[in-house]
């Protein structure tokens, strides 16, 4: 199956198996959140198996809605293989813009979290992964980037999930000056 929706779900699932990654407020976020894939090689899709699998992407939805780059068709040595070329050059293309965009909705709630007023707490670090309480019940929700921040006051943790994603912060008692 090999849908956009399917291609995002995959991409999700990537980048929360990524090696740790911090977040501040300081820092270019989705560049550093693109860097870390990059670097270790997540979220690019596998390479395409058969003839009938490459054909089933060309004449799909997929084709019709993703950008994609057009293959250098001079270097097939079969019809057959200048439709497994294309059908990898739009699978490339829809794991690209499925990242760029699950990233883009990543960063926007960092962004968000950082500029959240937590009352005496600040926030002074998010990572990808959950916040670990389990079941504890958390203090109070707030709504962030078309998502639901789950806070608990006590244990100083947030948790957010973005685009299948989930995020989690640490809080610090504000200092006063």
């Amino acid at each position: 199956m090999t849908t956009y929706t399917f291609i995002k779900s995959a991409v999700a699932s990537e980048i929360m198996q990524l090696p740790k990654i911090s977040f501040d407020y300081h820092q270019d976020n989705e560049q550093e959140l693109l860097d870390h894939i990059e670097a270790n090689g997540y979220c690019q899709p596998s390479e395409i198996g058969t003839t009938s699998e490459a054909y089933d992407i060309i004449w799909g939805d997929l084709a019709r809605n993703v950008d994609y780059e057009m293959p250098d068709f001079s270097l097939c040595g079969s019809s057959l293989q200048c439709i497994e070329a294309e059908g990898q050059a739009i699978l490339n293309g829809a794991y690209y813009e499925a990242t760029q965009e699950i990233v883009k909705d990543i960063a926007i709630a960092i962004d968000e979290c950082f500029t959240y007023d937590f009352g005496e707490l600040e926030l002074v670090e998010m990572y990808i992964g959950k916040s670990g309480l389990g079941h504890i019940a958390h203090d109070y929700e707030a709504d962030i980037s078309d998502s639901s921040m789950l806070v608990w006051v006590k244990s100083k943790k947030i948790q957010i999930t973005v685009s299948g994603v989930t995020l989690c912060g640490v809080l610090e008692a504000v200092e006063d000056w």
